[in-house]
């Protein structure tokens, strides 16, 4: 791996410290996460390997922490009760 030295705002250094913490990830994974992110948008990668990546991802991070319950906590009727009130 290649060494690079970004400089971030206090506020992104905070925000992406929080980040970190709560994927259970390291504030350099977020990073190169985000710079693939944008890359793929420049580099003709199509959507298809796109979605692959972050399927490999989700799952990778579901194995890393067996046991927490991550499906969301409404239905789609709640959701729909509350934007009518």
């Amino acid at each position: 791996m290649a060494r690079q030295v970004v400089e971030l705002t206090d506020s992104q250094q905070a925000r992406l410290r929080r980040a970190a913490d709560r994927c259970g990830t390291t504030e350099a994974d977020l990073i190169r996460q985000a710079v693939d992110h944008l890359l793929s948008q420049y580099d003709g990668e199509d959507s298809a390997a796109r979605w692959r990546g972050r399927v490999e991802w989700m799952r990778a991070r579901a194995a890393a922490h067996p046991g927490e319950e991550r499906g969301r906590t409404w239905t789609r009727d709640e959701l729909h009760e509350r934007g009518s009130q």
